[in-house]
Formats: structure tokens, C-alpha cells, sequence
């Protein structure tokens, strides 16, 4: 089963990294109380698609899930329940945002917990986390994750762990940039 506890806090502080962080405040309010008209769908999607994920996959479903899939979780309850103009991707956009914005904050405590400050410094530097840089096309890394989720919630082929993956792909590649940064400097 889902925490509560566990949504209770993600929810909240999407909420508050929004106020914050979003330099628009009309904006960023009119979103934060749009998540909050829809929170009790979001959070029922959530724990399904949790519970689903701990029980498909998982040896011990009693455990948490890890950030990444957290974060994909919240990602699909926000596709499937929070109302958006599908318009030039806007619905996928706002999904990878908060989906970026939920990996940046377990990142955040984590890094805090073992006094690992270098990964903070550098998505602080970054204003959040960094994606990889496209080789072989024009249109940035966000635009084509966007477009690829698009089309997998058009066929009903969109995966919570599919996402879930990309994520940790997106960490483990900030992550390298922080230790060539560290051995630059010794």
C-alpha cells in the first residue's frame, strides 16, 4: 500500500518548491491551487499505481518505493488527473517538471543526510537538475522525452517504470557530472 505519509510530503513540497522557485507568482499560484483542487484524484492515482508497481515487481511489496519511481508515479497521477490544455505538449511538459522537481527534492535529502554537498552545489548552480545534451537532433532532450511520453499516453503504453527509468538515467548523469567536477579540482 501507497504511503500517505510518503504523498503528504511529496505533494507538499511540490507545493512549496513551486512558491518558491517559480519566478512568476501569478503562475505559480494558479498552478499550486490547480494541484490542490485535484489532489484527492492525484493522490488516489498515485497509490494505485504504487501499489500496483510494489506488488508487480517488487519481492517485499511492504517496502518504499525509490525516488525514481515515486517520482514516475506522481508523474502518470498527474498526466491522468489534473486537467491540462493538450496543447503543444503542455500536459507532458508539466509532468516532467514535477517529475524533475520530486527527484531534485529525495536528491536534495539524501545529499543533506550524508553531507554530500557536491551534487546540491551543482543542481543549484544549474537551477535543478541537468539533461543530457541531444546528438543527433535539433530539439532539446526535454522535448523529445515530452514527445515520447505524448505519444505512449496516446497508444495506452505509458509505463510508471519506464519513466522511473529515465529519471535515474537523468540522475546518474548529473551525478557523473559532479565527480569530473571533483576530479578537476584535485
Amino acid at each position: 500500500m501507497a504511503s500517505e505519509k510518503t504523498f503528504t510530503f511529496i505533494f507538499g513540497s511540490v507545493l512549496e518548491e513551486i512558491e518558491s522557485a517559480v519566478p512568476d507568482k501569478a503562475r505559480a499560484s494558479y498552478f499550486c491551487g490547480r494541484l490542490k483542487r485535484y489532489e484527492l484524484e492525484i493522490r488516489k492515482c498515485y497509490a494505485a499505481i504504487n501499489t500496483s508497481i510494489k506488488n508487480s515487481y517488487m519481492n517485499d511489496p511492504s517496502r518504499p518505493l525509490d525516488r525514481h519511481k515515486c517520482a514516475a508515479c506522481f508523474m502518470v497521477a498527474i498526466l491522468d488527473k489534473l486537467p491540462v490544455e493538450e496543447r503543444n505538449l503542455n500536459k507532458e511538459r508539466l509532468a516532467i517538471f514535477t517529475g524533475m522537481l520530486i527527484l531534485k527534492i529525495f536528491v536534495y535529502l539524501e545529499c543533506k543526510d550524508n553531507s554530500d554537498f557536491g551534487l546540491i552545489d551543482f543542481i543549484d548552480k544549474n537551477r535543478g537538475l541537468a539533461f543530457p545534451e541531444c546528438d543527433c537532433d535539433d530539439e532539446p532532450y526535454a522535448h523529445n522525452w515530452a514527445l515520447g511520453i505524448h505519444y505512449d499516453r496516446k497508444k495506452n503504453r505509458l509505463s510508471a517504470l519506464s519513466l522511473s527509468n529515465i529519471l535515474f538515467l537523468i540522475e546518474k548523469y548529473n551525478r557523473m557530472f559532479v565527480e569530473i567536477e571533483c576530479l578537476r579540482q584535485m
